[in-house]
């Protein structure tokens, strides 16, 4: 089933960006940052990403690299490229980091072991579980994602047309497996 309408708790109107609303000659309220420092009044600076968590971090079994730190600090200069990144909470950005990744992950283990697998107990062919473990993270990343943009999309502070990463992300995790 496709996505029809618009999501939920969004009904009505679409909400402007932050851009169009100067645009079009309307005051607009804008979020100020608290740990941004002011620099002769005109130069802003902020500091560095923020240190993702351990579990983002951590090893995994068999000693394959979790691609979530990746993810994370992608995200993260995306939001910073639209002045957003103190918009959004650190956890929603690692969530996304950690569900992107394991989608991944997912996707690599049916590449190496295929659709199929072997039931436990009776030797028949089902389908393998990794397929829908991929699934539910897809819809989970994806889910999240739709948060993080709907943020960036109404506070954006620069020419923002659809500049999602978010398949940029995954197309580059994709690559880096080959």
């Amino acid at each position: 089933m496709g996505k029809r309408g618009p999501a939920k708790g969004t009904g009505g109107r679409p909400k402007k960006s932050l851009d169009e609303t100067l645009l079009d000659g309307k005051t607009a309220k804008v979020l100020k940052s608290n740990t941004a420092k002011v620099i002769n009044s005109n130069v802003v600076v902020k500091p560095a990403y923020p240190e993702p968590s351990e579990f983002l971090l951590s090893a995994q079994r068999l000693e394959i690299p979790l691609k979530a730190r990746d993810v994370f600090e992608r995200v993260y200069g995306w939001l910073k490229q639209y002045n957003c990144d103190e918009l959004i909470a650190q956890d929603i950005v690692e969530l996304y980091s950690l569900c992107v990744a394991r989608y991944v992950q997912c996707e690599e283990a049916v590449s190496r072991i295929g659709f199929t697998g072997k039931h436990p107990t009776t030797g028949m062919p089902i389908a393998s579980p990794y397929v829908a473990m991929s699934r539910e993270y897809m819809k989970q990343a994806m889910s999240v994602w739709d948060r993080i943009n709907a943020v960036v999309r109404e506070n954006a502070t620069g020419d923002y047309a659809n500049g999602a990463p978010s398949l940029d992300v995954m197309e580059m995790l994709l690559r880096q497996t080959k």
